[in-house]
């Protein structure tokens, strides 16, 4: 489009529209946010050493749809949920474990954020809920990779309608990835295209500069909302201990949290030429 402003400047002043919308997430959050069509992208902390992902081939982005504002908009909870099938095996008991969860939360709901300092006490105790939204945190990348956006991708079997029932049920399905927080719109066309996010609102969680990293992401998730589960393909995408231990059968406590609350799942989004991966 012709007098169109660069792209960091327009992701600059996304970002300023965005910290004017954080009061309606609750808490206080210490990070720079990024609003886009139909979603929101929140960036925050500081970043390990990691690899970047290889380069692969780039499928044409599909577009998302506008809403009429660009603020974060929850899952609405309806007195007349309409059944959908559920999907299969570890997605299965992810949707399953946080409707009976949400269903039920309340001052003494248990987060799915380890509690400060149990990290390092090898202690599986975890932050309680105080208020907010109840939410799940979907980890997109495939093990150390970052998720590639641009690829056409199908979703998990069964996830979108689970996903659905969540949302319908009152509950946020907030996605995260180690990805630059400028790619925010590839994301957002991904999900919609899916149909994991048919209306493209879910909160998208991506790293905002080199000193950002996945941790305080989800920290910054749990200051604003219940973070019921959370589901990823490996045990560094519920807490970043794992990445840092000599010994990884010393985190054996950490194993009562697998399947309440953690959930070791495939991928929510694959390539149509890769069979869907099994957590790991």
């Amino acid at each position: 489009m012709a007098g169109a402003a660069p792209r960091s400047t327009l992701h600059r002043a996304r970002a300023l529209i965005a910290l004017m919308l954080l009061p309606s997430l609750g808490g206080c959050v210490a990070a720079a946010a990024l609003a886009v069509p139909s979603m929101t992208a929140i960036g925050a902390i500081q970043k390990g050493k990691r690899d970047k992902a290889e380069p692969v081939a780039v499928a044409e982005p599909v577009a998302a749809p506008k809403p009429a504002s660009a603020q974060l908009t929850p899952g609405v909870p309806s007195a007349n949920l309409q059944v959908a099938p559920m999907p299969a095996g570890p997605w299965h008991d992810f949707v399953g474990y946080t409707l009976d969860r949400a269903s039920g939360i309340g001052n003494e709901t248990a987060s799915a954020i380890l509690a400060q300092g149990a990290a390092e006490l090898l202690q599986p105790d975890r932050q309680p809920c105080n208020g907010g939204d109840s939410a799940v945190i979907i980890d997109l990348d495939h093990g150390a990779d970052a998720f590639v956006p641009e690829t056409e991708l199908r979703p998990a079997p069964g996830l979108a309608d689970g996903l659905a029932q969540l949302r319908q049920a009152g509950v946020v399905v907030m996605w995260i990835s180690r990805l630059d927080a400028n790619r925010v719109d590839d994301v957002a066309a991904a999900l919609i295209a899916s149909g994991l996010d048919r209306s493209g609102r879910d909160p998208i969680l991506l790293e905002l500069g080199d000193a950002d990293r996945k941790q305080t992401l989800r920290a910054q998730a749990a200051a604003s909302a219940c973070v019921l589960a959370i589901a990823g393909d490996q045990r560094q995408d519920f807490d970043e201990l794992f990445g840092y231990l000599r010994d990884p059968n010393a985190a054996y406590n950490f194993d009562s949290l697998l399947g309440s609350g953690w959930f070791l799942v495939p991928d929510a989004l694959d390539s149509p030429a890769v069979e869907i991966r099994s957590g790991s």
